[in-house]
C-alpha cells in the first residue's frame, strides 16, 4: 500500500518547514511533539536535533537531511 498528495506550494517553504524542528508542531498532523528549541535548523546531511515528544518527555537526538 502506498500514497501520495501533491501540495501546491513552493518547494522552498516546504524546505524551510521541515528544516527547522521549532516549526515541527505547526504542521505536525500527528502531534507527537511537543517542542524542540528554536535555532537548530538543520543546514547538511548529518545534523542532528534535539526535541521532546509527547509520549516521552525526555528530548532524543533526531537525524534529518
Amino acid at each position: 500500500m502506498s500514497t501520495g498528495r501533491d501540495i501546491e506550494a513552493d518547494s522552498a517553504l516546504i524546505f524551510e518547514l521541515i528544516a527547522d524542528p521549532s516549526q515541527q508542531p505547526r504542521w505536525d498532523g500527528n502531534e507527537n511533539l511537543s517542542q524542540a528549541a528554536p535555532g537548530q535548523r538543520v543546514h547538511a546531511v548529518g545534523d542532528v536535533f534535539t526535541m521532546t515528544l509527547t509520549a516521552d518527555p525526555h528530548p532524543k537526538a533526531q537525524r534529518r537531511g
